[in-house]
């Protein structure tokens, strides 16, 4: 959100921000009616959110960020109610303090306002509005099912506001979001609510106890931080592992990388959803790991390869899979990368799947790849013009290719090279097609 959003976006922003403030107000009503230690208290809490929200930790492929804030959110709301709304301000000093775009801090402060000042209401109406400073989360059993509720409130409605905008502004599916975003760290975020009774309880024992819990949040910090990086360091590790494949062949050095930068290319001039290009890019930077199982003297071959040989070639895309397989993150991807050699008239490999039955991610990948090969130098012929590929994906495009897909990508390149049918080179200087 570094420039304006889509319309259906921004109108989700402005009503999330109108509600924020409408929230906000109202709680800092029922922050000037507390006692003065209760203010100093929750401006104290204040800079603890200010300080948590600056080490946020930003899940990968997607705008959502987890933050450790929210146990004091929380807990504040069990023991100031209404009034620990004023910690949003905690949220918006901390994008300030990061440079946020102002969009960002708008709306992120007015969510913190919105799930605090829910939450805080539904604790005070289940607990029949008793007198807040006589409220505590675990003094009975309709106390600590008050707690839950409100604890469920509070997740719900962060969820919402955030993967929502999310999903409008990368056009993508809303649960498909939820579930990318939150595999892995559900646990975590369920044990933010429970961390914010402990805040509340010990509050009400001791103020000054509220030491002890900084412990637990570091540590939940660190965790959170640590389901990230092993995420990132999977893919940075398989990818790695493509590229050392690629380099072991001089002609198909940084092959991947090339083919997942046409991916993406295809994906956003079909405007399709940001997590579903991601997943594309994804599996296109390592959709030929599985020639890692292929014999060196087949896969380096510098002739055609024989009938027998290429029954062992084509079974890379289905090695590939089931190498990924056991690693979560990539089980999206796992049908693009075995089926990236189908055809479009169904006579690809390996499961001959024809048309719409071949996967929409696996369709891009055909396209890419085979660019790629055929304008890359190879040990039995050289590499071919840009033009006279992009007119052979052109005539093949309903049989080898999906039509849609095909004349996407020669779009895009002729954009890009600004070619046209007369740059064609000459008889004597144009590379043989094989």
């Amino acid at each position: 959100m570094n420039s304006l959003p889509p319309r259906s976006a921004l109108a989700w922003i402005c009503f999330v921000v109108a509600l924020g403030i409408i929230t906000f107000g109202l709680g800092v009503r029922d922050f000037l009616s507390l006692s003065p230690a209760g203010m100093i208290t929750l401006i104290a809490i204040l800079l603890i959110v200010l300080l948590a929200d600056i080490y946020r930790v930003r899940l990968s492929a997607f705008s959502i960020i987890i933050t450790v804030s929210t146990v004091t959110l929380f807990g504040s709301a069990l023991v100031f109610g209404k009034a620990a709304v004023v910690l949003a301000l905690g949220s918006i000093a901390a994008d300030l303090a990061l440079r946020r775009p102002w969009i960002k801090v708008l709306f992120n402060g007015a969510v913190y306002a919105l799930m605090t000042w829910c939450s805080a209401a539904v604790w005070q109406a289940l607990e029949r509005n008793r007198p807040i400073e006589a409220m505590h989360p675990l003094s009975s059993l309709e106390s600590t099912l008050a707690w839950v509720t409100s604890g469920v409130v509070f997740v719900v409605v962060n969820a919402v506001c955030v993967i929502t905008v999310v999903a409008l502004v990368d056009r993508s599916n809303a649960g498909h979001v939820a579930r990318s975003s939150l595999s892995g760290i559900l646990i975590q975020l369920l044990t933010l609510p429970t961390l914010g009774v402990l805040f509340a309880v010990l509050y009400r024992i001791q103020p000054w106890a509220l030491i002890l819990i900084i412990l637990p949040l570091v540590a939940l910090y660190y965790s959170l931080r640590s389901t990230e990086q092993v995420r990132q360091q999977a893919h940075r590790t398989i990818e790695r592992l493509s590229d050392v494949l690629d380099r072991r062949d001089p002609s198909t050095y940084e092959h991947s990388q090339r083919v997942a930068e046409y991916c993406r290319l295809i994906c956003e001039e079909m405007k399709l959803p940001a997590d579903f290009t991601e997943t594309v890019v994804l599996a296109a930077r390592v959709h030929d790991l599985g020639k890692i199982a292929i014999p060196d003297n087949i896969l380096f071959k510098p002739g055609k390869l024989t009938p027998q040989e290429w029954i062992v070639m084509r079974t890379h895309a289905s090695e590939g899979a089931d190498i990924l397989a056991g690693i979560d993150s990539y089980v999206p991807s796992l049908a693009i990368i075995r089926h990236h050699h189908e055809r479009w008239d169904g006579k690809g490999y390996p499961d001959g799947l024809a048309g719409e039955e071949i996967p929409l991610g696996a369709r891009i990948v055909a396209v890419a790849d085979t660019y790629d090969a055929m304008v890359s130098v190879r040990p039995y012929r050289r590499g071919l013009h840009t033009l006279t590929v992009l007119e052979e994906i052109e005539r093949h495009a309903g049989d080898q290719f999906d039509p849609r897909v095909a004349a996407t990508f020669v779009r895009i390149m002729r954009q890009r090279e600004g070619l046209q049918p007369a740059d064609l080179p000459t008889a004597a200087n144009a590379h043989p097609i094989h």
